[in-house]
């Protein structure tokens, strides 16, 4: 999971979807099931090619903060974004991140930072270090 904020209103375009978001907080809910790392790397990184809707995204926001659930089955990606877009703390933006998922939406919209990372999945998720891997 990410928490990547997003400091002014913006409208994220990818190749076949457009989403107006608001300023706030986000958590975005992703598998990474062929290396943690080198994903993680990846979604750091300022320049890459836009492939995935995160990829849109993180133009727009920077990453906050970074949780995982090492050996995770990829199933529990779609459970974790569903739970989390039935929270009522947040918004999910519908249909990001999940053209390729039976959750409707893998990105919640959270007015701050502390409404996010109060949200029980967020903390029941290892913080991300790369060194304690």
């Amino acid at each position: 999971m990410l928490l990547v904020r997003v400091r002014r209103a913006a409208r994220i375009a990818s190749a076949r979807r457009m989403w107006q978001l608001r300023a706030g907080w986000y958590i975005y809910v992703g598998s990474a099931q062929r290396g943690l790392h080198a994903r993680i790397a990846r979604h750091l990184r300022p320049e890459k090619r836009l492939h995935w809707h995160i990829d849109y995204l993180l133009q727009h926001g920077m990453i906050a903060a970074i949780r995982i659930l090492p050996g995770a089955p990829r199933a529990m990606e779609a459970k974790i974004a569903h739970a989390l877009s039935a929270m009522p703390a947040g918004t999910p933006v519908p249909g990001f991140g999940a053209s390729d998922s039976p959750a409707s939406s893998h990105l919640m919209y959270f007015p701050r930072r502390a409404d996010a990372e109060r949200q029980a999945l967020w903390q029941q998720a290892h913080p991300y270090r790369r060194t304690a891997m």
